[in-house]
């Protein structure tokens, strides 16, 4: 799909006939209670740059909980071919709530976020930010990361989407720039970093000049320790799962940021290229973090990835996979 040309924006775009009749219930059903439903973020920018469909994330003006709670009770009506829906325990703080469909519905279907449309504001640089919901979409798009990730497709009647761009992302993805959206971004929520550098290994992007410096400052000050370790690990781990994880690692090592995720880490470059080349996800990642790691005993990294998250049988996968490495 051309980036510039927003009248391509239909429920065809999708290629799925399962997610186009659940996009055209929840669109049927928005407009019974008087809400507007929208597609953000992510899908919204790979839809634009014509990329295969990862996710889907909607976006509620109102409240998500109670739209997806009554969406569900009318699903026998909106949606007769399809199963039932499992929901997630909504989470109140940020009002924000899964649905689950079985696998026969499709792999997009099998999980859907929903959002309330909301405010965030971060008391302390790096933590929990405070949200109110709810608010409108553009009270919402004002606090994503980049412009290219503050699109939303306004769900309508009948095929069409309306294409919400407050802050010129249709534009920094023709340009292919990725652009923060106010200089306190990287210090809200310093995993921006990351994600930046993944997101220009993965779309060829490059730093809006602005943020370019704004990247030099957070690093420079070490912004990133204003995470908890597990947060900065967490993070770090969706690097690895990067069809080119070996140049988002390079990049994480020009800016610095490597030695700020674990000072032990440690770029092997034909160990990390020849772990790359796993197909299977989870050993995969395995393989890439055990490279990353050859110089701490196998004791140490045990307790390491307990420290960050890991429950102890996936830490006891991941220290056999690093015996075999080293």
């Amino acid at each position: 799909m051309n980036v510039g040309d927003a009248s391509l924006l239909n429920l065809q775009s999708f290629g799925d006939s399962q997610l186009e009749s659940f996009l055209s219930a929840v669109a049927l059903f928005a407009k019974e209670r008087g809400e507007r439903v929208g597609i953000v973020g992510g899908p919204v920018r790979d839809l634009l740059l014509g990329k295969p469909l990862q996710e889907i994330d909607l976006l509620v003006e109102g409240d998500a909980l109670s739209f997806v709670g009554a969406f569900v009770e009318n699903a026998p009506r909106l949606l007769p071919q399809f199963p039932l829906a499992r929901l997630s325990r909504g989470f109140e703080k940020f009002g924000t709530i899964k649905m689950f469909y079985p696998e026969e519905c499709g792999k997009l279907l099998r999980v859907v976020d929903f959002a309330s449309a909301r405010e965030e504001k971060y008391p302390t640089p790096g933590r929990s930010p405070v949200a109110q919901y709810p608010l409108s979409f553009e009270v919402d798009l004002k606090r994503r990361d980049f412009s290219v990730n503050s699109l939303l497709l306004i769900c309508g009647e009948g095929s069409e989407f309306q294409l919400l761009d407050p802050f010129g992302g249709r534009e920094d993805l023709q340009r292919k720039e990725l652009r923060t959206l106010h200089r306190e971004s990287f210090l809200d929520d310093p995993a921006r970093l990351l994600r930046g550098l993944r997101f220009q290994v993965r779309f060829d992007f490059r730093w809006e000049e602005k943020t370019e410096k704004a990247v030099q400052e957070a690093c420079l000050e070490g912004y990133l320790f204003t995470l908890t370790a597990q947060r900065r690990f967490d993070e770090f781990r969706k690097a690895l799962r990067e069809q080119r994880a070996f140049l988002v690692l390079q990049k994480f090592s020009e800016w610095g940021i490597l030695g700020q995720i674990h000072p032990e880490m440690v770029l092997e470059e034909p160990k990390l290229l020849e772990a790359e080349k796993e197909q299977e996800s989870l050993l995969r990642e395995a393989k890439l973090l055990a490279c990353l790691f050859t110089r701490i005993p196998l004791s140490e990294y045990e307790t390491l990835l307990k420290e960050w998250g890991l429950s102890r049988k996936l830490a006891g996968d991941f220290v056999k996979v690093r015996s075999d490495v080293a």
